[in-house]
């Protein structure tokens, strides 16, 4: 009878915990399946804020500026150690020109960098990120120059890593501080 009771108590035990794992795969992993699709929608819409704050950030207006708008060196240049526009460069910056028409003022164009060493395969041809800065900014010049911005009212300035936008502890941040600025005041 005793080996009744404990072969009884196994079978119960067995039947308690297939219950649970049916409970739980019916209950718990629906609710874990749900919870990450909710976390990766909430990923997506966290991207696509990121994304459209970027974007505005491209066209901040201060009350004294007629036109301003931000580049980020990826945006503009084939890579890192090119100066030469990109066509997704090249897209970006036509869009400026009706409007750098549009208006009276200088076109100031700066650069700015992040606090990372300028690249060696430079050389001596930039012992600075100002240097390096403004080199990007004259690339910027050039272009606009080309397509009908009048020479007399482009003006290049660098600040090289003075003035960064973001921390320039993250990849993220200083891929927003190697920027370029165009700006246009009233």
């Amino acid at each position: 009878m005793k080996s009744f009771l404990s072969f009884l108590g196994w079978i119960l035990l067995l039947v308690v915990i297939g219950a649970w794992l049916i409970f739980y795969n019916l209950k718990y992993l629906s609710l874990q399946q749900s919870l990450y699709r909710q976390q990766e929608e909430i990923s997506m819409w966290t991207n696509q804020v990121q994304s459209l704050n970027t974007e505005l950030e491209k066209f901040e207006a201060e009350p004294e500026t007629a036109f301003f708008a931000v580049f980020t060196s990826d945006e503009l240049f084939k890579g890192p150690e090119s100066f030469e526009i990109s066509e997704q460069g090249a897209r970006a910056l036509r869009g400026c020109v009706p409007e750098l028409q549009k208006t009276t003022g200088l076109v100031e164009v700066t650069g700015h960098t992040d606090n990372s060493p300028v690249p060696k395969s430079f050389g001596p041809r930039f012992s600075s990120n100002w240097d390096y800065a403004s080199a990007k900014a004259a690339a910027v010049v050039r272009t606009l120059e080309g397509w009908g911005i009048v020479s007399n009212r482009l003006v290049l300035r660098s600040f090289g890593s003075t003035r960064p936008r973001s921390d320039n502890n993250s990849i993220a941040g200083r891929v927003r501080n190697q920027r370029i600025e165009i700006l246009v005041r009233k």
